[in-house]
């Protein structure tokens, strides 16, 4: 969850990854940046991926202390979705129930201010 540190993994590191993956991110996020941190390292995992971007969130927006930490008015909502998509990318994964997948996808059509990228084909 808004991850940074590409600087140290590089794409060779990704590339070692070998199970699913989804890399959350905030669009708003200016500690760990969508553009330098989170999209480099989906670019360099080969095997399943996911980039979840909640457009609305700051790095904060993943903290427990979601309100008091962030520049986000709109934690509950942000954490609501939070919960959702990664209860549905670990079910689909950990469970191997292919329902969950399709409920994630789903589920990220149905809120306008996420933006979710794949490597699966529809």
């Amino acid at each position: 969850m808004a991850p940074d540190g590409y600087g140290w993994l590089q794409a060779d590191g990704m590339a070692q990854i070998k199970i699913p993956i989804m890399i959350m991110a905030g669009g708003q996020d200016t500690m760990a940046p969508l553009a330098t941190e989170q999209e480099p390292m989906y670019e360099g995992i080969l095997s399943t991926k996911y980039l979840l971007v909640l457009k609305n969130a700051d790095h904060m927006a993943y903290a427990d202390m979601c309100s008091q930490l962030s520049t986000t008015d709109d934690c509950p909502t942000l954490q609501a979705q939070i919960a959702e998509t990664s209860t549905d990318f670990w079910m689909r994964y950990l469970k191997n129930d292919s329902t969950y997948g399709a409920r994630l996808q789903s589920y990220v059509a149905s809120q306008p201010d996420i933006d979710l990228r794949s490597n699966l084909v529809p």
